[in-house]
């Protein structure tokens, strides 16, 4: 009887087991590997400075020597001069919306907020007065930036032909649609399998874009063409989104979020990934380095966590890369080969 019991609770361990492990690799996403090997030899990130932040870092970028951060739940973008830790309040997006911004922008002519679902851009001027707005209603975005010739680039999904593409804007003037660029394969997606980022460069190829779940990267140019290359990862954009009954669209759980967050200085495109070092059992996120324009693999840096916290999000200015965490920015001065 003792065998028989013994034998029976065996088999329900079993079919347990079995179930489990059935549930966790077809509904948890697994994770994805380099390629290639990654290199290190050559490059390096050193400390200059770091700062402690009282609230969260959401958004990252740099200009001028200065980073600029938001605390979403704040509702605030803080300037930061990293050397001496002087911060002030560079504009309050939280008087006008509430969502995290798909994009953040900072020239010489103002602070560019881009919050999607408000269907407008919002303009902060340096000073810290009130913004100015740039309607986007007649052609809604997902992501955006703005060239100097005032020119905006976007990523949007047309929900009438079930596309996703990159557009060149002129919402300044008239809000028409001035130039398609790039339309992408996935199709009937609500535009999620090719959300991403919009990162500005320089040159003849001022706009590039970095996809979050797959390893294309769309290069745009001046005139209207573009190129493509691929991240070291290679992660093909499939079994990427689900549609719920109700026709409505979410990220699949077999989801790989690869590429976290990218920057540019014109040379190279940085981007933080998650993939894991080919097979080498190092952790995740990295950032790799590629040339501009073509996309040739530069190397890798390994950037250590602070307070359990990896990197969040990237940004380069002036020599440096900005790392953040949960509660940190990390100024590190770069050298090359």
């Amino acid at each position: 009887m003792k065998k028989l019991l013994s034998g029976f609770i065996f088999l329900i361990l079993a079919a347990t087991g079995l179930f489990f492990a059935l549930i966790s690799r077809s509904d948890k996403p697994g994770s994805t590997r380099t390629a290639v090997p990654r290199i290190y030899e050559g490059l390096s990130a050193t400390p200059a400075c770091t700062l402690h932040t009282a609230g969260g870092i959401h958004v990252l970028a740099a200009y001028d020597g200065k980073v600029y951060h938001l605390d979403q739940k704040a509702g605030v973008l803080h300037r930061t001069d990293m050397p001496s830790g002087r911060t002030d309040t560079a504009c309050i997006p939280g008087k006008y919306f509430a969502e995290i911004p798909a994009s953040l922008q900072v020239d010489s002519t103002g602070i560019y907020v881009y919050p999607a679902n408000q269907q407008k851009i919002y303009i902060f001027p340096h000073n810290g007065g009130a913004p100015d707005s740039v309607s986007a209603r007649s052609l809604n975005y997902s992501r955006g930036a703005r060239l100097p010739d005032g020119s905006y680039y976007i990523h949007r999904y047309d929900a009438s032909s079930k596309k996703s593409s990159l557009r060149q804007v002129d919402y300044q003037h008239t809000g028409a649609d001035t130039k398609l660029l790039y339309e992408f394969p996935h199709t009937d997606d609500g535009g999620l399998a090719s959300d991403g980022q919009l990162i500005l460069a320089a040159g003849e190829w001022p706009v590039i874009y970095l996809q979050n779940h797959n390893a294309d990267v769309v290069v745009c140019g001046q005139d209207g063409g573009y190129q493509i290359f691929q991240t070291i990862d290679r992660t093909p954009a499939e079994n990427s989104v689900v549609k719920a009954p109700d026709g409505s669209w979410s990220i699949s759980s077999k989801m790989l979020f690869v590429n976290m967050d990218a920057a540019s200085d014109g040379k190279f495109l940085y981007v933080l990934s998650r993939a894991v070092s080919h097979h080498q059992p190092t952790t995740a996120p990295e950032v790799d380095l590629y040339r501009l324009p073509g996309g040739e693999y530069a190397g890798s840096f390994r950037l250590p966590a602070m307070e359990k916290s990896g990197v969040r999000h990237i940004a380069v200015g002036d020599g440096l890369l900005y790392a953040s965490y949960q509660h940190h920015i990390v100024a590190y001065q770069l050298q090359f080969p």
